[in-house]
């Protein structure tokens, strides 16, 4: 009778590197090996007429194409290779309200793995702790799990996670690795930016999983729901003058603005210091408190440190900075980044006001909603495109979570793959070109093409 068998592979293209690979545990050990060319590697799963894996082939049984060239297979190791996998969980306010959720489903992830699986437990937030290096104890693992989403945290740094995955905690496994990450995936605040990233994934044997929660829709209904029109027309205003006559002049346009401002917009009164801005008056809408204080400034004053956009209250904040002139301006440094700039000595009155009422003409509630959608929306699909590229690009696979009800369903097919794959490396003849991967056996198989595509659970 024949056999027909479905190989179903992950690619990752690792170029011009050197690495070491080989299994640390036991029995038996694969010989570790070094390469210097361009060198792909590929976890490929196989499955029979039922869609059952099959688990018990070995190097010879397999054919690897690239660009229609037969590849040498230089790598091989077995499904029954052991794993080491670095779990990280986004505990940011994305995913806070369901915590309890994920502790549950990250704990029944553990339940199936292969005994002997190694693991660890990384927490992203504001800030990313390793709460348990890789072990395969299973308590313990379970004691890290329930520590996570202790803090609040306000940002993601999901690109520094998913680095220290990869150097720390993985760097030194001789054998199958491969990062898990719970997330939606949007970075506020990572040290390590996306390009760096993808450059050190590109660098090292290890797949990564991106499990991709859709939080894009709630983030909509919050800020449709945001009424709250203080919410909505919240303005940084920084004054940056050094001369006498500046100082008067900035004076001058600040008032100009606050008093054209619409009565519910409130101001974060701004000016520059040394390494960061700094607050000279907290937010406040109160009219006659902010000309107050302004017509008090001495351009000198100290305070608490402001930095943006970290310590902003609201997705939508809308900034201006104020100056004397360009050289002002550009003394300010760090504000750079703020929405607007008007210059008050080196153009007519006539200007400045016309530069500070389309200002204003741009901050009405609606708009300011508007521009957050499509800022939210901008993150999505730019985080949602980085995940995909990582996986990809590492033999991983990137598997929307379209509810968080459905993530034990996730992470039991994540757990399958990697149970059942089998990981192939080859000296790469053309990088670029597509890899298939199929059995030697043509009555036992069918053609088959490298899965790039994204897997969907609803």
């Amino acid at each position: 009778m024949t056999c027909r068998r479905t190989v179903v592979a992950w690619f990752a293209a690792i170029a011009a590197l050197t690495l070491t690979l080989g299994a640390a545990q036991d029995p038996p050990a694969p010989k570790p090996f070094r390469v210097s060319v361009d060198y792909t590697l590929v976890q490929a799963t196989v499955l029979d007429q039922r869609d059952q894996p099959v688990t018990s082939l070995d190097a010879n049984d397999f054919l690897v194409t690239q660009g229609g060239s037969p590849q040498r297979i230089v790598h091989f190791q077995p499904p029954s290779a052991p794993w080491a996998i670095a779990l990280i969980v986004d505990t940011s306010v994305s995913t806070s309200g369901q915590m309890a959720l994920i502790r549950q489903a990250s704990g029944t992830f553990l339940d199936h793995l292969p005994a002997g699986t190694q693991v660890a437990v990384i927490e992203t937030g504001c800030e990313t702790r390793v709460h348990e290096g890789l072990t395969a104890d299973k308590a313990r693992l379970r004691g890290a799990i329930g520590a996570l989403g202790a803090v609040l945290n306000q940002c993601t740094r999901i690109n520094d996670a998913i680095a220290l995955a990869l150097e720390d905690v993985l760097g030194s496994v001789h054998g199958r690795r491969a990062v898990v990450v719970l997330s939606d995936g949007v970075d506020t605040g990572s040290r390590i930016d996306s390009l760096r990233l993808e450059a050190l994934a590109g660098l090292t044997p290890t797949s990564i999983f991106p499990l991709l929660i859709e939080t894009l829709k709630d983030q909509e209904t919050t800020l449709q729901a945001q009424a709250d029109l203080r919410f909505q027309t919240l303005v940084e205003l920084m004054l940056v003058a050094r001369t006498d006559a500046g100082k008067e002049k900035v004076r001058e346009a600040a008032i100009f603005l606050i008093e054209q401002a619409p009565s519910e917009c409130s101001f974060l009164l701004l000016g520059p210091g040394k390494s960061s801005a700094v607050q000279w008056h907290g937010w406040t809408a109160n009219r006659d408190e902010l000309q107050r204080r302004i017509h008090e400034l001495k351009f000198k004053e100290k305070g608490p440190k402001y930095n943006a956009p970290m310590d902003r209250p609201a997705p939508v904040v809308n900034s201006i900075l104020i100056a004397e002139n360009q050289a002002e301006a550009l003394s300010a440094g760090l504000f750079g980044q703020l929405g607007t700039l008007v210059t008050v000595l080196d153009q007519p009155d006539a200007k400045w006001q016309s530069d500070l009422a389309g200002f204003l003409l741009g901050i009405n509630a609606a708009d300011s909603r508007d521009r957050a959608l499509t800022k939210e929306r901008q993150k999505h699909l730019q985080a949602r495109e980085q995940m995909t590229r990582l996986a990809s690009r590492t033999g991983g696979m990137l598997v929307p979570v379209a509810r968080l009800e459905d993530l034990e369903v996730v992470y039991a097919r994540v757990a399958r793959d990697l149970r059942t794959a089998y990981t192939i490396g080859f000296q790469s003849s053309a990088p670029e070109a597509e890899v298939v991967v199929g059995l030697k056996d043509s009555s036992r198989t069918e053609r088959v093409h490298v899965q790039r595509s994204v897997g969907i659970i609803k």
